[in-house]
């Protein structure tokens, strides 16, 4: 076999190694890209569970800031370290709420902690972990985070709710009444008690603390 005849078969060999390794690069892109879409579906579907009864209310505490955008979890591109934060926290906040369910409020707190720290913005994860800190009877620590949550996330109801159930406890039956009747305005729900406790996933003693509280107004 002559070399010129050998040059081109070795690069025909080259050209069909190359071609083959770029159709395995991009199928393996393909699945990555998919995998990640699918699990984006999935945390969607957890979210919108939640969500689902009237639920502009909660998207609009989630997005309260344009650096939380719940739109990416409809994405099935390519995410940035922003996106994948996002992901990051609400993965965390999820497994906060699974603690919840079995009343280990310690490692509750531990993960909303890192959820707020992980997203900035994610107002449920914030609020999630002052209520925390109020079941495990950190109260003054508590009070601050409420109440800097009401001067940042005005709008978002379940902070002056956790504060209203705070100052019954502390006696400040005034300011409670005051932040009560803006709750009442933002959203009605937090008059039930399953919907706070199954639903929103509120600790139990500031469930028990708030509807004392609505028996003294009653």
């Amino acid at each position: 076999m002559s070399r010129l005849k050998m040059f081109f078969i070795i690069i025909f060999v080259i050209i069909i190694i190359s071609i083959f390794s770029l159709l395995l690069i991009q199928k393996f892109s393909w699945f990555k890209q998919f995998n990640f879409s699918l699990q984006n579906s999935f945390i969607r579907l957890d979210l919108e569970e939640d969500l689902s009864e009237n639920n502009d209310y909660f998207l609009n505490c989630l997005n309260i800031q344009d650096s939380f955008d719940v739109s990416i979890l409809d994405k099935s591109k390519p995410t940035n370290s922003h996106d994948n934060s996002l992901l990051d926290a609400i993965t965390l906040y999820e497994s906060a709420t699974v603690k919840t369910k079995i009343g280990d409020w310690a490692n509750a707190y531990k993960l909303y902690e890192q959820a707020s720290y992980t997203q900035p913005g994610f107002f449920l994860a914030f609020s999630s972990k002052a209520l925390a800190s109020y079941q495990l009877g950190k109260y003054n620590e508590a009070e601050s985070e409420l109440r800097s949550l009401i001067k940042e996330y005005p709008m978002c109801a379940d902070s002056r709710a956790g504060l209203t159930a705070l100052l019954w406890k502390k006696g400040l039956i005034g300011e409670a009444q005051t932040n009560w009747a803006a709750v009442l305005g933002l959203d009605n729900r937090y008059l039930d008690k399953d919907w706070l406790l199954n639903f929103r996933h509120w600790p139990p003693a500031a469930v028990e603390d708030l509807f004392h509280f609505l028996e003294t107004i009653r």
